[in-house]
């Protein structure tokens, strides 16, 4: 680093950093040296020392008690002073001992207990090598052994206390096994309940529009007309075609616009941003619902505007108001879903080639002038249709994949509940179960991405505050540029 920057003006403090480091490096070979050399010295001041001794038990016994008192003293003082001098270094075996006391004094209550009065002052003097012990590598081997079998030391004693210990040691097992199976059982349930319920939502906090998110809001409707500016063209105005302003009223319950939504937003209309995160929702959510013909143009505008408005919600909202939940999410595989649902939308008859789904992308009631024919809502517990469901995903209502599978499925099963044994429904009933083929096929793809490592990548940008913006194309800038330059100005 030093030969590569030390010419470099603008890496000087890469240079200085280097140097630092290779001080610092050899610091710390200096003192592992030291302490090699100190290592070398204590041991062969041991070896001299056994040596001394074995000289000392060869001389003859004719030796005074007194001669022997000295010996045993000044042996024992020359232990002590080694011990103080290594004291300082063995803080860390220290510190082992003081956590094993309470194992020792189980061991040494238990000991007393059976009569064994050596064993308890034989411990003790082990234990204490700071002060009364020399610290030599048998000392280390017979902490070491103490500190790893003290629970089978005590057990080769016979008490009754270690097998005890044992015992509870084992039951711990099974009862986490217990525990993880009944975890087990209590998931599967979860996601039961989830595939029967699938309006299982979340409230999120009812965080009031104030001027600081009003701005937010702001700058999310313009960048929508920035980036999503071909969308956003059929998107500003309310629909108000006469050819088909009475059939969309009749299928759209709430319908609303972006110029709708900055009205409301000049007249301080929304009480909460959850609600200005609804009504954007809500206009990719139309547009899906009200155009179901076969391959329609307008669904993918849709599903575009629909994932640039999250990006931007999740980046002036989400972000700011974390960790607070301003608006429920969407599922993380929603695209997903949206395209399981066109499948089904693109279907046809083999037969007359007309749309297979017709009669179940609204709700019963659309082709029944307005109200349930008698006797549905007696075999049909939970109505159902195509159109309602991408309402309920659009708008954050689906907590799970499950719960967006559960309705789908509920779509087949109400046609051939209702319609069981009657011959008039028998057409719908079969064409129910070409959708519920397709349906099968198209979930289990979904099942797969769920599973998948794309799925994991999903959950994961779901999870994430952060927004990805593409690179823009060149012929996106060259546009700019040209109507740039083809601008003009009036003087007055």
């Amino acid at each position: 680093a030093v030969l590569f920057n030390k010419d470099r003006e603008d890496s000087n403090w890469v240079v200085v950093l280097a140097k630092q480091m290779s001080k610092a490096f050899q610091r710390v070979r200096k003192n592992a040296e030291k302490k090699a050399e100190k290592k070398a010295a204590r041991l062969a001041a041991a070896s001299s020392g056994d040596g001394s001794s074995a000289g000392n038990e060869s001389k003859p016994s004719s030796s005074s008690k007194e001669g022997e008192k000295k010996k045993s003293s000044s042996s024992s003082s020359s232990g002590d002073q080694k011990a103080s001098k290594e004291g300082g270094k063995k803080k860390k075996i220290n510190i082992k001992l003081k956590r094993q006391k309470s194992s020792a004094s189980v061991g040494d209550a238990s000991k007393a207990s059976s009569g064994d009065s050596s064993a308890p002052t034989a411990d003790a003097a082990a234990s204490a090598t700071s002060n009364d012990s020399k610290p030599s590598k048998k000392s280390k081997t017979k902490l070491k052994l103490k500190l790893s079998t003290a629970s089978g030391s005590d057990t080769k004693k016979g008490d009754d206390t270690p097998k005890a210990s044992a015992k509870s040691s084992k039951t711990p097992k099974s009862s986490s096994s217990s525990s993880s199976t009944s975890s087990k059982q209590q998931q599967q349930q979860q996601q039961q309940q989830k595939q029967s319920d699938p309006k299982d939502e979340v409230a999120p906090q009812q965080l009031p529009m104030n001027p600081s998110r009003k701005a937010q809001c702001y700058k999310i409707i313009s960048s929508l007309k920035r980036r999503q500016s071909s969308a956003c063209k059929w998107f500003n105005k309310p629909v108000s075609d006469l050819a088909i302003i009475k059939d969309y009223k009749e299928k759209i319950k709430n319908p609303t616009d972006l110029s709708t939504i900055l009205s409301k937003l000049d007249k301080n209309q929304y009480a909460y941003i959850g609600d200005f995160v609804l009504d954007l929702r809500r206009i990719a959510a139309n547009c899906l619902q009200y155009n179901t013909t076969v391959d329609d143009s307008f669904r993918p505008l849709a599903v575009d505007f629909l994932t640039t408005a999250e990006d931007l919600c999740k980046f002036f909202i989400a972000k700011v108001e974390a960790p607070k939940v301003a608006y429920p999410p969407l599922l993380y595989c929603w695209p997903e879903c949206i395209k399981a649902i066109d499948e089904l939308v693109n279907m046809t008859n083999p037969d007359d080639n007309l749309q297979t789904a017709w009669f179940f992308l609204h709700p019963v009631s659309y082709f029944c002038g307005g109200a349930y024919p008698d006797g549905y809502l007696d075999k049909v517990k939970n109505p159902i249709d195509l159109g309602t469901i991408v309402q309920h995903l659009v708008s954050g209502r689906y907590r799970s994949a499950g719960a967006f599978v559960a309705d789908c499925r509920s779509v087949v099963q109400n046609c051939n509940a209702y319609y069981a044994g009657d011959d008039e429904g028998a057409a719908l009933c079969e064409k129910a179960n070409r959708l519920y083929g397709s349906m099968e096929k198209n979930l289990g793809e979904l099942f797969l991405f769920d599973q998948s490592d794309k799925g994991t990548k999903a959950r994961e940008k779901v999870a994430s505050k952060y927004m990805t913006i593409k690179k823009p194309e060149k012929d996106f800038l060259r546009d700019i540029m040209r109507e740039l330059r083809a601008a003009t100005y009036t003087d007055k």
